[in-house]
């Protein structure tokens, strides 16, 4: 988070109020994750609108599609890090790797949208929206790679907010603690980049390592 009120504690992987020392509730991370996600939406949702209108040619959509994805990609990728200059190059090639695959879905996208396969009615921006909402999946990816960083060896996942969980949030959840690396991380799910659900990490107890 580029805010002098916050420090990043690169031991714990958790930011802390720099006034007090005080560690910042993940909570709150995770909602300014989702708060540039959901101004980053809007903004695609309102492109694609002119693309319905046909006031926007598709070449500028997908122009500014990507530009937008790779603002919002870039800005979680700094908060799950710790700030612009902890990240690392492997983290640097995972961010550059995952623009990579969403550009190749965009242009699937556009495809679509030429051939006419994919309508121009609301589940265009049902669509586009999922775009606005992909990065958080990229976070929970650096976050999980920075906890192995840090040793530890276990997570488990939490159920986020949600009207509906999809068909493998809850038995993800319920399976509690696993090795690290194993569980597939939010993003990835049945219910793709809608995903609230996170992360938790930690070290294995002791009877377990035994």
């Amino acid at each position: 988070m580029a805010d002098a009120r916050f420090l990043y504690d690169a031991a714990t992987g958790r930011y802390r109020y720099a006034a007090s020392g005080r560690l910042v509730p993940e909570a709150r991370i995770r909602a300014a994750v989702d708060e540039v996600l959901a101004a980053t939406t809007r903004q695609m949702v309102a492109w694609t609108q002119q693309v319905q209108a046909a006031r926007l040619p598709l070449i500028e959509w997908e122009r500014q599609m990507q530009g937008e994805l790779r603002r919002a990609a870039n800005a979680v990728a700094i908060v799950a890090s710790g700030g612009r200059g902890s990240l690392d190059y492997a983290t640097r090639g995972l961010l550059g790797a995952w623009l990579s695959g969403q550009y190749v879905y965009l242009g699937g996208f556009v495809r679509d949208i030429e051939a006419g396969r994919q309508p121009r009615d609301g589940r265009l921006l049902s669509r586009a929206q999922l775009y606005g909402e992909a990065p958080r999946g990229l976070y929970q990816e650096i976050v999980r790679r920075q906890a192995r960083g840090r040793g530890l060896e276990q997570e488990r996942s939490v159920l986020g907010p949600a009207e509906r969980h999809c068909s493998q949030c809850p038995d993800l959840a319920a399976r509690g603690w696993q090795p690290i690396g194993t569980l597939p991380p939010p993003g990835s799910r049945a219910c793709l980049s809608r995903c609230k659900c996170y992360l938790e990490f930690r070290l294995a107890p002791p009877e377990e390592a035994a």
